[in-house]
């Protein structure tokens, strides 16, 4: 029987950035490694909900990594959905799960989208009665 003190272990960090207004903004999860594999092994990983909701505020992400002997780094990228609406910070969790030949240190990363909408006022005239007239100064 293997030894899973001798394994390599896995850290991810978090990520925190802005969502954008349109299209898709790339959240990428740094993953290292600490030692060095002596075998392949490998890891799964998928999106979960926190305040964020997926497909509505980032598309949900799922798979394996398949690490190599003698593997370092690596990352995975979540597409996060831009939008115009004032709301509040959010949050999504990347887990890491169903490790093969390794040790995950922390098994969720959070991802916080920051809100980079501002409220606008719009203002109009209503009923008003009131001429002004201005003349150029010459």
């Amino acid at each position: 029987m293997l030894n899973t003190a001798y394994y390599p272990s896995i850290i991810i960090e978090d990520v925190t950035q802005v969502e954008g207004d349109s299209d898709t903004t790339n959240f990428v999860f740094n993953i290292s490694l600490t030692g060095v594999p002596e075998r392949a092994g490998s890891f799964s990983y998928k999106t979960v909900d926190g305040t964020a909701v997926k497909d509505s505020d980032y598309i949900h992400t799922e798979g394996t990594i398949d690490i190599p002997v003698d593997g370092s780094n690596f990352q995975i990228t979540v597409q996060v959905v831009g939008d115009k609406k004032v709301e509040d910070n959010e949050l999504f969790y990347l887990k890491l799960y169903a490790p093969s030949f390794v040790n995950i240190v922390n098994n969720n990363a959070i991802g916080t989208i920051i809100n980079d909408d501002a409220p606008t006022i719009n203002i109009e005239r209503i009923n008003s009665d009131t001429v002004y007239n201005e003349t150029p100064e010459q």
